[in-house]
């Protein structure tokens, strides 16, 4: 179990939080994944893991990454968001392009590559600049649910939808609510 860790600054994993690599059962919980320049949670062949109670922020890649070799995943009651400090404002007032990428304002979702068997559910993702949950390739059994997605899609363009379901087949991707 991972639990209670703080990351922050500079990643020695090619810019990303964790890399969960041949591991299976394991729990990533209670932990503040922030300022990664690649990604947070990257599962590239790891099964049977459950990715609960983290706050994803300033994650630019990908928060959650599932590959084609790991599956059977839960991520469910996950903050995924921006430097948005109430009021209309944020920390990083730069926004989301600029030379100092540690500056941006730039979060990311989950990315799901052709894997299978994989929950999302209860999930909050706010001020994203890609999607909140993308599927790429074919993938099977995706049960998103019950998320909360608002002020998403900033670095797409407009009209983008807020989860996309990709190649996917005996998945279900709704109720999800989603607004400005």
């Amino acid at each position: 179990m991972i639990f209670a860790c703080f990351s922050l600054g500079k990643s020695y994993n090619n810019g990303s939080g964790l890399h969960l690599l041949g591991g299976h059962d394991i729990v990533v919980s209670g932990n503040a994944i922030a300022h990664h320049l690649r990604g947070g949670v990257d599962l590239r062949d790891a099964w049977g893991c459950t990715v609960t109670g983290n706050n994803f922020v300033l994650v630019h890649e990908f928060s959650v990454r599932v590959s084609a070799a790991a599956g059977r995943h839960t991520i469910t009651g996950n903050q995924f968001t921006n430097s948005y400090v109430g009021d209309g404002k944020l920390k990083r007032a730069a926004g989301i392009q600029g030379p100092n990428q540690m500056q941006l304002d730039a979060c990311a979702g989950i990315v799901l590559e052709e894997t299978a068997d994989i929950v999302v559910n209860g999930n909050q993702f706010s001020g994203l600049t890609t999607r909140a949950v993308e599927a790429r390739g074919r993938c099977i059994r995706l049960l998103v649910t019950h998320n909360l997605v608002t002020d998403y899609g900033r670095g797409l363009p407009a009209g983008t939808s807020p989860i996309e379901p990709g190649e996917t087949t005996q998945s279900v991707f709704e109720p999800n609510l989603s607004g400005p």
